[in-house]
């Protein structure tokens, strides 16, 4: 009975955070290519964007969350940093990568945990 407590909610809290990821990033996309191919870095982050839209949908696939979550705490933290160097604090990056990092936590230990029809 436990673990459907703390299961329902994780599950809930992963697919809210895998769609704000993919749809944050698919505005990103956008917004880098809209505004046209004046400056280099508009081509970067477009890409970045878009990788991180693909491991959020990928996130959201249950055989890929581990794969795909440390794919997006690397890109969060790429983003994090160059954001920071434009002088620009985007808090918000690093609550992401914390949350994946509990989901694929999770995802880890539920793996590891003996099944409960008793098989060994």
């Amino acid at each position: 009975m436990e673990a459907n407590t703390i299961h329902r909610p994780m599950l809930v809290f992963h697919w809210i955070l895998g769609m704000v990821v993919a749809i944050q990033s698919l505005g990103a996309v956008y917004a880098s290519v809209s505004v046209g191919q004046e400056e280099p870095h508009h081509l970067g982050v477009a890409l970045l964007a878009g990788a991180e839209a693909l491991a959020a949908a990928c996130f959201l696939v249950p055989r890929f969350v581990r794969v795909s979550g440390w794919i997006l705490i690397v890109i969060f933290l790429i983003a994090f940093f160059a954001h920071l160097l434009s002088n620009d604090l985007q808090l918000h990056l690093l609550v992401y990568a914390a949350g994946v990092l509990l989901v694929v936590s999770y995802t880890r230990s539920i793996q590891r945990r003996p099944s409960a029809t008793g098989a060994k």
